[in-house]
C-alpha cells in the first residue's frame, strides 16, 4: 500500500498526494467513515493519518517526489454545517 501526502518543493502552497490503488482505496474509506458518522454529539469529528514513525500505519513514510517534503501527520475534519454558519457571519 502506498499513500502519501508531500508539500510540494516547486510550490510550498501546494500538497501532493501520491498513491497506489490500494492506499486510494484506504483514503476512500478514511473520508467515507467520516460521511457517514453522525455528529449528534458534537460539532466536528476528525481521521489521523500518519507515518510508522508517527505510531500509525495509515501513510506510507516513504517519499515518492524526491524534493518535495514528506507530510507525516494527515488529520482531516468533517464539522457541522452550524459551525460553518456561524464561522461565516
Amino acid at each position: 500500500m502506498t499513500l502519501t501526502f508531500e508539500a510540494s518543493a516547486s510550490d510550498n502552497e501546494k500538497i501532493e498526494i501520491h498513491a497506489d490503488l490500494e492506499g486510494l482505496k484506504n483514503l476512500r474509506n478514511y473520508i467515507d467513515h467520516l460521511i457517514l458518522t453522525d455528529l449528534d454529539d458534537g460539532i466536528q469529528i476528525n481521521a489521523h493519518l500518519m507515518v510508522p514513525e508517527w505510531g500509525g500505519s495509515e501513510l506510507t513514510g516513504v517519499q515518492v517526489g524526491m524534493r518535495n517534503k514528506l507530510i507525516k501527520h494527515v488529520k482531516i475534519f468533517k464539522w457541522t454545517d452550524e459551525f460553518f454558519d456561524v464561522a461565516t457571519t
